[in-house]
Order: C-alpha cells, then sequence, then structure tokens
C-alpha cells in the first residue's frame, strides 16, 4: 500500500499521457481518413499539407514542405478554431491563423432569431440559392441553360433559371410558414446575386469593375483589355460576370450567417449534345463540399476551405441533409439516385459519399459557402417525360404560376429539410 501511494503520482501522470498520447493517435486517424474520404480526390495534395503528432500544417506550395509553413495548428487549438473558423470573413481569419497568440477566443455568437415553440423551423435560419440567372428563353439561351426543341407535337421551352427562382420561392413561403427565417439571393426572373439584371450590370458597372479586377491583380491586362474591346456579351458573362455573381451569392450567403444552405438546380443528360431533343436518363444527386483536385489548393481562400472542411463538421452535417433530401428526391419524384457510373462527371470531379447519390465536389459555393450547404440537381429536364411536366405551367402556388413537377420539386426539398431537423 506504501508503494502505491509513493508511486501514485508517477502512475496518474503516466496515465495522463497514455491518454494523451491515445486522444492524438485518434484525432490524427479521424482527419487522415476524412482527408482520403471527402477531400482529396487524386491523392495529390499531400504536399500541402500534414497532419502528424504535432497537428495540423497547411503549406503554400506543394514543393517538399522546405519553404515556410502557411500556417500550424497544434491540436491544442483544433476545439478553438472550430469555434471561430465558421463565423469570421476570410481575410480577418487568415490573418488570425498566423498570429502567434491566437488562443484569445474570438467572440463567434451568432444572434439567434426569436423562438416560437409553436413552430418546428422556429430560430432556424436557411439561405437559399435559386442557381443560374435567366427568367426568359433570351437570357436562358445567353447563359446556355435552356431547352428549346418540338417533341410529342408540342414547343418544349425550359429556362433553368425560372425553374429554380420559382421552387425557391415556393420553398421559401413553406419554410417561412414552420418559423424559419429565410434568405433568398436573388428573388426576381433575371435577376443577378447583384439585384440587377445582367444587362443593366452591363451598363453601369462592367467597365469599372474590370478596372477594379485589373487593379486587384484579378485578371491580366491581356483579359482586361479582350473583355474592354473584343469580348462578346456572352463572353462577358462566361469569362468574368458569372465568377463575380457567384463571388456575391458566397458573400451574401456568408454574411446571413445561415444554419443551412439550400443550393437549388435542375440538371440535364450531360450526353445530350445540345440538348435539342428528349432523352430517357433521369437521376437525382446531391453535391456538398471537398473533392479538390491537384493544384485546387494554390489561392489562400481555397486553403482555408480546406482547412475549415477538414476541422469542422461542416461536411458531415451537410453529407446528412443530403441524405434527407436524397430520400425526398427519390421518394416524391420517382426519381432514381445517380450512381459514379451515371454521369462522366461524377467520376472525373467527384467522390462518393455513403450515401447513394451524394458525391464531393469542389464548386464555389460548396466551396466557399460556410456551414451546412448542399447543392441540389433534382432530375433532368430534358428526359422525355420530365420536359412535358417542367414546361406546363398548369398550378399555382403562393401566388407563382407553375409547373405541377416544380411544385413536387419544392415539397421534396421541404419535407428533406423537415426531416433533417426534426432528427438534431
Amino acid at each position: 500500500m506504501m508503494f502505491v501511494r509513493q508511486f501514485l503520482p508517477v502512475i496518474l501522470l503516466f496515465l495522463h499521457f497514455l491518454c494523451k498520447a491515445q486522444s492524438i493517435d485518434q484525432q490524427k486517424a479521424y482527419y487522415k481518413a476524412k482527408v482520403e474520404k471527402y477531400l482529396d480526390k487524386e491523392k495529390a495534395l499531400g504536399t500541402h499539407y500534414t497532419i502528424n503528432d504535432s497537428g495540423i500544417y497547411i503549406y503554400a506550395e506543394p514543393i517538399g514542405r522546405i519553404i515556410p509553413i502557411d500556417y500550424f495548428i497544434p491540436w491544442s487549438e483544433i476545439n478553438t478554431l472550430k469555434k471561430t473558423i465558421g463565423c469570421y470573413p476570410d481575410d480577418s481569419l487568415l490573418m488570425w491563423l498566423k498570429e502567434p497568440n491566437r488562443l484569445k477566443q474570438l467572440d463567434c455568437n451568432k444572434k439567434g432569431s426569436e423562438v416560437d415553440a409553436n413552430k418546428k423551423l422556429s430560430g432556424v435560419k436557411i439561405a437559399l440559392d435559386p442557381g443560374h440567372i435567366a427568367g426568359d428563353l433570351k437570357n436562358g439561351i445567353l447563359e446556355k441553360k435552356s431547352l428549346h426543341f418540338k417533341y410529342n407535337n408540342k414547343n418544349i421551352e425550359i429556362v433553368e433559371g425560372l425553374l429554380t427562382l420559382q421552387t425557391a420561392l415556393i420553398l421559401k413561403k413553406m419554410l417561412e410558414e414552420q418559423g424559419a427565417e429565410v434568405m433568398l439571393t436573388r428573388s426576381e426572373p433575371n435577376q443577378t446575386a447583384f439585384g440587377i439584371t445582367y444587362h443593366e450590370w452591363l451598363g453601369s458597372h462592367f467597365k469599372n469593375s474590370v478596372d477594379t479586377s485589373f487593379a486587384n491583380g484579378e485578371i491580366t491586362e491581356k483579359e482586361k483589355t479582350f473583355l474592354l474591346t473584343k469580348a462578346t456579351e456572352r463572353d462577358i458573362f462566361r469569362t468574368y460576370f458569372n465568377n463575380l455573381d457567384m463571388k456575391e451569392r458566397v458573400r451574401k450567403i456568408n454574411a446571413f450567417s445561415p444554419d443551412l444552405t439550400i443550393v437549388i438546380h435542375y440538371n440535364v443528360d450531360e450526353t445530350n449534345t445540345g440538348w435539342t431533343k428528349p432523352t430517357i436518363k433521369n437521376f437525382n444527386m446531391v453535391l456538398v463540399g471537398g473533392s479538390f483536385l491537384k493544384n485546387e489548393l494554390e489561392k489562400p481562400i481555397d486553403r482555408l476551405a480546406f482547412l475549415r472542411m477538414l476541422v469542422t463538421d461542416d461536411l458531415e452535417q451537410s453529407v446528412k441533409l443530403s441524405g434527407n433530401l436524397i430520400s425526398t428526391f427519390t421518394n416524391k419524384l420517382n426519381v432514381p439516385a445517380a450512381t459514379v457510373r451515371d454521369a462522366e462527371y461524377l467520376t472525373k470531379y467527384c467522390m462518393p459519399a455513403d450515401v447513394k447519390g451524394v458525391y464531393s465536389r469542389n464548386l464555389t459555393l460548396t466551396r466557399l459557402v460556410k456551414g451546412t450547404v448542399v447543392y441540389g440537381e433534382t432530375l433532368y429536364q430534358d428526359n422525355a417525360k420530365e420536359c412535358l411536366l417542367l414546361s406546363n405551367p398548369d398550378t399555382e402556388v403562393y401566388g407563382i404560376k407553375t409547373s405541377s413537377r416544380v411544385k413536387q420539386v419544392a415539397e421534396a426539398y421541404y419535407e428533406g429539410i423537415m426531416s433533417y431537423c426534426n432528427s438534431k
């Protein structure tokens, strides 16, 4: 007994270090597995990061880790990082990560809305991003996000930007009835994330925007000259404006600080070239962040996104929500979930999650929007049955004239969101 008392402090110290070592080993294993499962598509990012006994290192250049470290997170700071990385603008976080005394806890309290116990989504903030812009065929052709062909003795005209907007407007009303606070990145046909149309932006903001982009080093002098002297409206939209619009969507969503972000798109058959005829294919899928390709960690903001996805549970929650959505999509719409064999880009750019029909993909919104974010791709617009349904405005919901099929899609999103929120 005297022996035990004499050596008890040593035994306790030994057990402390043993538990600590086990904890570090568990963390290392967890984060390494997460990179392999969700983040490193081509197994080519290993020179951009290290996960070892000390913590997580991120490197600016993939050249043998002999250059200065971009930033380093010891295991003792992981919990602090989890609490702060989703709450502040990226430029502030990048500065904070480089501070030697960063254990000072940043004030990261999110101001919540009032809660009504009688409404299931009271206090929940949800951002909806209706994909694309066009609200009519002319602008749909400009975006190359429209279908127009004759089929089954009917003129088929479908504009994806209009479908996504109608879906979002209906979904917004349904969520608000349950008490949710809902924000739309755009709310009118042909409206961009800047609150004006693309042509209005061309007339009033284009030149100043190009000058600013050049001054900030975002475009080269050659690119500036091309945009200002030779580019067509379509060229400007495709090579320049679309990226600005995406960044504005990201800015608006992150400023809103939502609990959930739902990006709404409708899909097409990639092999149906030109989309001038119907296809027999029809699938649902949901995308989440991750699946970085080689050379996609060159920018500081992208390395920060990689780190955020690695250390927080954003990806895990996004996959969980996606699982609820893919279930309601397949059941309510009677359309199967896509496997990796059903589209070339699912093999080339994506990493499958454990849930069928859910994939990691490194898109602007899945990468830069913080928190739980899902990117829905419901059904194929050019499917022989779907094109007839989607082009038929046979119903009105909340004063919105649309097709019954769009109403079903909105209901599928709603049911998936409710299922996810009820399970938390």
